[in-house]
């Protein structure tokens, strides 16, 4: 027989998912909003339930005094809600998916890593009943694009992923990639490749429409579920996106410290899961950076570069009085060079910013706050707290990472990721790209649940 999966189709995955029907295992579409219902329809295919469609039908009774693993901050959406209105929505979506996983029984569910509550819930209700859940994050390496997390809450990996001694063909890729990292100029991430420049004047313009367009859909069609309305509009980027245009034309950067040692910060993008769920006492970015500043020696300066997706975002009024407060900070445009900071730095200290992973390449000590995969070398330094961090700083007595148990970790991480890309980008719906994503499910469900 073969098994039910329940694939949770949100956003551009309305779009993905419908492209990855196998004869391993039935897909069973669950959505978010009815806009994405209307597209999986639209490809053909039967949607097993819509939140927003069954929102109102769902019971709001029994709901735990003690239920998320997260907390309702967590959710970047609903924090504007009072406590009675963030219960009543989430007991509907527990209900929601407790009527789903016991009418179809499914083996497993497939998500992204957990961005937003009702995929918390849907971890939390498939554990209870011992459905596995599959997430996808992705990998630094562009050969094999991503890895199946353990928890999908956050990025940290599984101990057995790096307890196997590492095969040739593994060490033989770990070598060069560890060459390419160390040699090559600035080696970046896809998402952080040819990005628009900041001054290109038809992005404002063009982010101007989206927002005016959607206010406008959004006052003329109110959402019948008001409480959901920021799924299908929300404005937080934009308006981020908006001002960094703006403030880049008024505002400017700071010179890299030429007589101080250097303690790099990548500053993360915001609002986002890589700091919401995978470091989420730590997402107060202002609060973090000050705190930061606090541990230093009298010598160094901390180096805050921008998120390569986000730029302009330091000249915000709220990072440009927070540098008025602060004689030992400096903020470097997104465009400079993650690999030359890296090089004039003492010490990195990151949530979960892929800068720390190529610290590590780089030889560089890295002190790593969040949860992620990288956190797993041996010879990173784990943070404990400010006090911790402090005296690290000043006796200077933080772990410098090896050459050989930096290859070995990389050649850990290539073993254990897959093909495939499940993420926005140019070839995401080319069939080569699905065929991948699509193996990697069904030898993930018979790796995980043939025995069950």
């Amino acid at each position: 027989m073969i098994p039910n999966v329940i694939l949770f189709a949100r956003d551009y995955q309305a779009i993905l998912f419908p492209k990855l029907l196998s004869d391993k295992y039935k897909s069973i579409f669950v959505t978010l909003t009815v806009s994405e219902k209307k597209l999986i329809q639209q490809a053909g295919h039967e949607v097993a339930a819509c939140f927003e469609e069954d929102f109102n039908t769902l019971s709001c009774d029994n709901l735990p005094s003690s239920y998320l693993i997260t907390s309702f901050v967590t959710d970047r959406f609903f924090g504007r809600f009072s406590p009675e209105i963030r219960r009543m929505i989430l007991a509907r979506e527990i209900a929601f998916w407790q009527n789903i996983m016991d009418k179809y029984k499914p083996v497993a569910v497939i998500n992204e890593i957990i961005a937003i509550e009702i995929a918390e819930v849907m971890y939390i209700e498939a554990m209870k009943r011992g459905i596995k859940y599959f997430a996808w994050l992705m990998s630094p390496f562009d050969n094999r694009n991503f890895y199946w997390l353990d928890i999908p809450y956050h990025a940290q990996l599984n101990d057995k992923v790096f307890n196997n001694e590492p095969d040739n063909d593994s060490l033989k890729f770990a070598q060069s990639y560890y060459d390419k990292i160390n040699t090559s100029e600035n080696v970046k991430p896809f998402y952080a490749s040819n990005l628009k420049s900041r001054y290109n004047i038809m992005s404002p313009i063009k982010w101007g429409m989206i927002y005016i367009i959607k206010t406008l859909r959004s006052v003329l069609f109110p959402a019948k579920i008001p409480y959901l309305k920021s799924y299908y509009f929300d404005k937080t980027d934009l308006l981020i996106k908006i001002s960094g245009y703006f403030n880049s034309l008024i505002y400017s950067y700071d010179k890299v410290p030429a007589n101080s040692e250097i303690v790099f910060y990548p500053l993360h993008y915001e609002p986002e899961a890589s700091i919401l769920y995978m470091s989420e006492f730590n997402e107060d970015q202002i609060g973090l950076i000050r705190n930061l500043a606090k541990c230093l020696k009298n010598n160094q300066v901390l180096v805050v570069k921008e998120h390569p997706q986000q730029p302009g975002m330091l000249l915000s009024k709220r990072f440009r009085e927070l540098r008025k407060s602060l004689s030992n900070i400096a903020y470097l445009p997104s465009e400079f060079s993650t690999k030359k900071i890296i090089q004039l730095s003492e010490l990195v200290i990151t949530q979960t910013s892929t800068a720390g992973w190529e610290s590590l390449i780089l030889g560089k000590p890295v002190v790593v706050m969040g949860k992620v995969f990288y956190d797993k070398h041996p010879q990173v330094n784990i943070f404990s707290d400010f006090s911790w961090l402090k005296q690290i700083i000043h006796s200077q007595e933080y772990l410098y990472p090896e050459k050989e148990k930096t290859l070995q970790l990389i050649a850990q991480l290539w073993h254990y990721s897959r093909e495939g890309n499940p993420y926005p980008h140019a070839g995401l719906y080319n069939d080569m790209n699905i065929n991948k994503i699509r193996c990697a499910i069904e030898e993930k469900l018979m790796e995980e649940c043939s025995t069950d």
